[in-house]
């Protein structure tokens, strides 16, 4: 995850009639009080946290299918607004899940700030992306000089400092990351063969 600019965040937090912010298990704010601390004993459809929290298997309960949902049935004030660029796995580029994306678009961080450069000449600003399930480069360099400039397309995270690196960075998110798409999609479909010829 790189973060960017947070103020969005506590703007909403001073907002005293949510309970919750985001839905996303890499990050989700709760109110702190002894109500609210409790919602997740409720139980809704086969959502019990006794059997979730005494199994070894995954339920992905702290997310939009477990204590989301027990929020949103019980009618409880939760900011939704998706102010994150959160990254399909199963994208061979840096497209987001919840946003419009674009063939070519980018990011940059800079000054603290994080910007999405579609081509469409809108940048859009997110509080942090997240490269869920992705290996990324890192090739940049950091002082307290110089603040830095972070180029992040699909192969990692590079200087943006004018030059001829810097333009081969912004020419390849225009190509697709196939050693992702490798290192994503092979494992699984070696579990998936594994589990059909062991059945």
């Amino acid at each position: 995850m790189v973060f960017g600019d947070l103020t969005p965040v506590v703007e909403v937090a001073k907002q005293a009639q949510y309970v919750k912010i985001f839905r996303r298990g890499h990050l989700t704010l709760y109110k702190n009080s002894k109500e609210n601390n409790g919602v997740y004993k409720n139980i809704v459809d086969s959502l019990s946290y006794r059997d979730i929290f005494s199994s070894e298997n995954f339920f992905n309960f702290d997310e939009t299918n477990g204590i989301d949902k027990i929020f949103a049935t019980m009618g409880l004030p939760v900011f939704r607004e998706e102010l994150i660029a959160d990254i399909n796995p199963k994208s061979p580029f840096l497209y987001m899940t919840a946003h419009p994306n674009h063939w070519g678009q980018y990011f940059i961080w800079s000054h603290g700030k994080l910007l999405c450069k579609n081509g469409t000449g809108e940048d859009n600003e997110y509080i942090y992306i997240h490269f869920q399930k992705r290996k990324m480069a890192e090739h940049y360099c950091i002082t307290i000089e110089v603040p830095p400039k972070i180029l992040i397309n699909q192969f990692g995270l590079f200087g943006a400092k004018s030059g001829l690196q810097s333009r081969i960075n912004r020419i390849l998110v225009y190509f697709p990351n196939l050693v992702h798409l490798r290192r994503f999609f092979l494992p699984r479909i070696v579990k998936f063969i594994k589990s059909k010829h062991a059945a």
